[in-house]
């Protein structure tokens, strides 16, 4: 995927991580790109913060958590084309990425597959799925079971950049990419904005 622009989640396991955490629904394509051969996980994600007029461009590899069939977490590394058990570290923060999401997002995962034709059965789902909101906004405790059929459709995508490029559009701007040198280090140069 080129340039998506992302909600951004929060940093995966620690502040400190480096490691940009996002969400999506299995069924859309973002999935099927980031996890395609063609692209090898390979990402890039558009941050804008309208209140401070900055920008940033995250460019790097994808690593994708979700849950099978089977109600396993797994770990897909398109880079390697290798799915693999989650590691309990892993495993934590999709539940926790999951939980903290509001019971309204979470039923968005519940509804038809996004793109499909609207028949009266998939309006019926969505109208079920609107109650069930408002109950939620009301206090009511969702049901588990849809909850639970909406994770099945829910991935954590665990963003490690590679370049970032920083944008400050204020007055005449300023424009920093920075280059990944090691796992720790980064390189910088000011380019024109």
């Amino acid at each position: 995927p080129h340039g998506r622009t992302c909600m951004f989640r929060g940093f995966a396991f620690s502040p400190n991580s480096g490691i940009l955490s996002v969400t999506t629904d299995k069924r859309m394509p973002k999935f099927g790109q980031l996890s395609s051969n063609k692209t090898l996980g390979t990402f890039e994600a558009c941050f804008y913060f309208a209140h401070n007029n900055k920008q940033f461009r995250f460019a790097g590899t994808s690593k994708l958590v979700y849950l099978t069939s089977e109600q396993q977490v797994v770990l897909y590394d398109a880079a390697q084309n290798k799915v693999e058990a989650a590691s309990n570290e892993i495993e934590a923060e999709f539940y926790k990425a999951w939980n903290s999401l509001s019971p309204m997002m979470r039923l968005s995962f519940c509804k038809p597959d996004p793109g499909t034709e609207l028949t009266v059965e998939r309006w019926e789902v969505l109208e079920m799925i609107e109650k069930a909101t408002h109950e939620a906004k009301a206090g009511a405790e969702v049901a588990a079971e849809l909850l639970d059929e909406g994770k099945q459709n829910f991935v954590l995508i665990l963003l490690g950049p590679e370049t970032v490029d920083y944008v400050d559009v204020e007055g005449i701007g300023q424009r920093i990419l920075f280059t990944r040198a090691n796992e720790y280090e980064w390189e910088f140069h000011e380019i024109c904005p």
